[in-house]
């Protein structure tokens, strides 16, 4: 519990969370598969059931919502079998002529579904420092590899990593609770 109250008092779950969202693609496909008013929709939009904000209101009894904005597209001139392993930094690169980073306490990157991407999202566990031309930051970020996963759960998913939310992990017993050899299963997640 001490653990998680401090990370709460420099990572606030609770309240305005303060999100940029950053749409780009890569050279080798500069598809735009939704507007930036379809993203704004599906990240901030309260009365959008599938939203974001809808989601995290609702799972915070009220106490957290989402505000902000969504810039792009901005085309990373990478081939897209490479933009995986650069989206973050090259995002937070092309939008920063137009973006006062020191505004926002929460990143989500999107780009269009990448089959050579060995992800569908991933995201850092509470605020991370990044470097910006306003100076270095304190953001959660997460990265998805589709406009598709505003829809569904992986945005959500990723969002809650941000937020400082690991995964429950799995106790799993061989043979029951009683009689079998049990061990916790950590799913990805470290201390």
């Amino acid at each position: 519990i001490e653990r998680f109250t401090r990370n709460l008092e420099v990572n606030p779950a609770i309240g305005e969370q303060k999100t940029l969202v950053i749409l780009v693609n890569s050279q080798s496909n500069q598809q735009q598969p939704i507007t930036k008013e379809q993203a704004s929709e599906f990240v901030f939009d309260l009365e959008n059931e599938y939203s974001v904000n809808s989601y995290m209101n609702e799972v915070s009894y009220g106490k957290t919502y989402l505000t902000g904005e969504v810039k792009g597209w901005y085309t990373i001139s990478v081939p897209e079998s490479q933009l995986c392993n650069v989206a973050l930094q090259r995002a937070i690169a092309a939008a920063d002529n137009e973006v006062d980073y020191r505004n926002f306490n929460r990143l989500v990157i999107a780009h269009p579904f990448n089959r050579f991407c060995t992800y569908g999202g991933f995201a850092s566990l509470g605020l991370q420092t990044l470097s910006t031309r306003d100076g270095n930051v304190a953001l959660s970020f997460n990265v998805l590899n589709g406009v598709e996963s505003f829809l569904g759960g992986v945005s959500k998913h990723e969002f809650g990593h941000g937020l400082g939310l690991m995964h429950a992990s799995l106790y799993d017993c061989e043979n029951g609770i009683q009689n079998g050899n049990c061990q916790s299963i950590i799913y990805g997640d470290r201390e």
